[in-house]
């Protein structure tokens, strides 16, 4: 929950990915493909893409946070 007075604007989680996001899946030598293969997922189902997006949205969010996505 963000606090008071504080807008955080965002795009939707299964949105597609900002050129800094990109960035942040490219950082680690991959890419949305390499990284949903990595977690088991597949690029081509709308559903697991959507939960791919999720979760690497929440990992660069920790790591924004000084979190580690290890």
């Amino acid at each position: 929950m963000a606090a008071r007075g504080r807008k955080r604007t965002e795009a939707a989680p299964s949105a597609p990915y900002t050129d800094e996001k990109k960035d942040w899946l490219n950082g680690g030598g991959g890419s949305e493909s390499s990284f949903l293969t990595a977690h088991g997922l597949s690029i081509y189902k709308d559903k697991e893409r959507g939960d791919g997006r999720r979760m690497a949205r929440a990992m660069m969010e920790g790591d924004e946070d000084g979190g580690t996505n290890t």
